[in-house]
């Protein structure tokens, strides 16, 4: 060891001192260091430390080349901190040099990304693409739109993620050859969208489409990055051959750059890999080192690691469960759970509640049940799922019509003449064809509207005349189904109850023949459906009523209601929507919640005084 680092300090002092007797670093040094960091991270790093002692002096922009290389040297190996140091040292030495601004400010919030500093990364992003709109380069925009989408994809906004990012892509293909390499990088990040929108064809379309772009441009951690998250969609379609051979490959090469991000997305994916297929133990060594690194340094999608485990452990009754559970009381965890992406953080809650009730710590239940549904509204208020599929669909179109263009090119020339006067005959003889018989048409709605305007007139005479008698007979037709539907109910659960205890005694002597009769008879699903639709429509101006006054209630709310409102007891509730007791109070306690009515108030009282109110309003409007 001893005597690797005198040898180090040796090349530096003679690099040092050649560049001294050349009296200058030139501007092609710092570029060729920049592109060691990507293949020889080590070598890069002592040139880099040598041009440093030199232009140190001058302080110039080939001094803040130097630091800016410094600083891509220490983020490609995930010393975040350094990084930053280095990079906001480098931006004072580039004066007027507008396109080195706007590359460093980019790097800068590159780095507090991923801190986890989204808003300062934000904000410096927009400073960068101020200054870039202003040099009108598309290679300067592309840069900055697509960390912009690395922003909003932390944020979970994927719309706006897939936005910006498309918007990148667009740019770079406007860019000179020579930065193919960003596009590269650009539809690798695209790629690992369509991963998390479950589009795992088409990302494992667009790794394939780089990886050759990234060896080739010599970009090796972009290269092993992406082979790691091609490895999480081909998990996704369970080749778990494909996915371990992927991962050994990145796992090897990246020893050389010892990045602790790319390291926890590594044991990650393995992990994940062993428990689907069923290598318990392997799994828990891969899960472990994953948790280690995440804890040591603060990267906060160690927690969806660590719920991973969780949920498998507690599926397969693992005793190794509460020393795991142990972990997320230490505070190195905690700190990371609170920076962590609101999808990481919704998982967490879900899994605690999990392991909480079936543990029977109610109060613990409740208190990451609440925490899970206020997470719900965050994600759902913020992410726009079907907006972001759209726009995904378009640019997958997109590039299908790309593939596609030089055939159709060739095929128009040849056909255009021919196919224009075919379409031009087809479509005067469809504008006449359509004009007949819009006027035909036109005529004979006429004659109809008028026929249905004194049908209307008459109908509305009759309906006002006899509008006190039906409300009334409408109040008793209601009371009369109601009490139709809850002396249904009432025998159909005990039909139930009794076909399932005969059921149980005759499967005790293996009569199945016996089996077999009673199980036909047995009321199923739809037959409650059919139920639930029945009390849906008896008095469906309520309902209506109760959603307008109320536009947060879903649809299960207020089918809910109006089994409340039936009188119905807990039981049969449970019965007819194939839920437990312990359900039906849960669901009352959060539709109360929801209502923000006072803990006193009984919620069936509530809803049958509302009823009452809302039929003597009707009644008294129709008199």
């Amino acid at each position: 060891m001893t005597l690797k680092k005198n040898l180090t300090s040796l090349y530096i002092f003679f690099l040092a001192s050649t560049l001294q007797a050349q009296n200058k670093v030139t501007f092609e040094d710092t570029q060729k260091a920049f592109q060691e960091i990507f293949t020889n991270p080590q070598l890069a790093k002592k040139k880099l430390d040598a041009y440093e002692k030199i232009t140190v002096e001058n302080k110039d922009s080939i001094y803040g080349l130097v630091l800016n290389a410094k600083g891509i040297y220490y983020g490609v190996l995930g010393n975040n901190k350094k990084s930053l140091e280095h990079f906001k040292k480098a931006l004072p030495f580039f004066g007027l040099d507008v396109e080195r601004q706007v590359k460093t400010l980019n790097n800068i919030a590159i780095v507090y990304h991923k801190m986890n500093q989204i808003e300062e990364s934000i904000n410096t992003t927009q400073e960068a693409l101020n200054l870039a709109k202003t040099t009108k380069k598309n290679n300067l925009i592309a840069l900055v739109y697509g960390h912009y989408a690395t922003c909003y994809s932390a944020y979970g906004s994927y719309k706006n993620a897939v936005k910006y990012l498309i918007e990148s892509i667009e740019y770079w293909e406007k860019a000179p050859k020579e930065y193919e390499i960003y596009t590269a990088i650009e539809k690798q990040k695209l790629g690992n969208l369509y991963n998390k929108m479950g589009n795992y064809d088409f990302a494992i379309d667009l790794f394939n489409s780089v990886l050759p772009i990234m060896k080739k441009k010599e970009r090796l951690d972009a290269y092993y990055l992406t082979l790691i998250s091609k490895s999480e969609s081909l998990l996704k379609q369970k080749k778990y051959n494909e996915v371990l051979k992927n991962i050994a490959i990145a796992e090897k090469g990246l020893i050389k750059f010892n990045n602790n991000i790319y390291n926890q997305y590594l044991h990650d994916i393995k992990g994940n890999t062993y428990l689907e297929m069923n290598q318990w133990q392997k799994a828990q060594e891969e899960y472990q080192k994953n948790l280690e690194i995440a804890l040591a340094n603060q990267i906060p999608n160690g927690v969806h690691s660590f719920c991973v485990f969780a949920e498998k452990a507690m599926e397969v009754n693992s005793p190794f469960l509460e020393n795991w559970l142990k972990i997320a009381e230490k505070k190195e965890f905690q700190e990371i759970l609170k920076v962590a992406p609101l999808d990481v953080q919704l998982h967490y809650h879900k899994t605690i509640a999990k392991v909480a009730k079936r543990k029977g710590n109610i109060t613990n239940y409740f208190n990451h049940f609440d925490a899970v549904e206020k997470l719900k509204d965050s994600i759902a208020n913020r992410n726009n799922f079907v907006e972001t599929i759209a726009i995904q669909t378009q640019y997958e179109l997109k590039l299908k019509k790309q593939e596609n263009t030089i055939l159709a090119q060739k095929l128009n020339i040849e056909k255009s003449k021919s196919i224009k006067t075919i379409l031009a005959s087809l479509l005067i003889i469809a504008i006449l064809i359509l004009f007949l018989i819009w006027k035909s048409f036109k005529n004979k709605y006429n004659k109809e509207k008028l026929k249905a305007a004194e049908l209307e007139k008459n109908l509305i005479k009759e309906q006002l005349a006899n509008a006190t008698k039906d409300s009334e007979a409408e109040k008793n037709r209601i009371k009369q189904q109601e009490r139709e539907i809850i002396e249904l109910t009432a025998i159909t659960i005990e039909k139930e109850e009794t076909v399932s205890h005969i059921l149980e005694l005759i499967e005790a002597n293996k009569n199945k023949q016996a089996i077999a009769e009673l199980k036909k008879r047995h009321p199923n699903k739809g037959y409650w459906k059919k139920i639930v639709e029945k009390i849906n429509t008896l008095d469906a101006d309520f309902i209506n009523h109760l959603s307008q006054m109320y536009p947060f209630l879903t649809q299960g709310d207020l089918e809910f209601c109006s089994l409340l409102k039936m009188n119905l007891s807990s039981k049969e509730i449970a019965s007819i929507l194939q839920i437990n007791v312990e359900s039906v109070f849960t669901k009352k306690y959060r539709l109360q919640k929801k209502l923000k009515l006072n803990q006193h108030t009984d919620l069936r009282n509530w809803l049958m005084e509302l009823n009452n109110k809302y039929h003597e309003n009707n009644l008294n409007k129709n008199q």
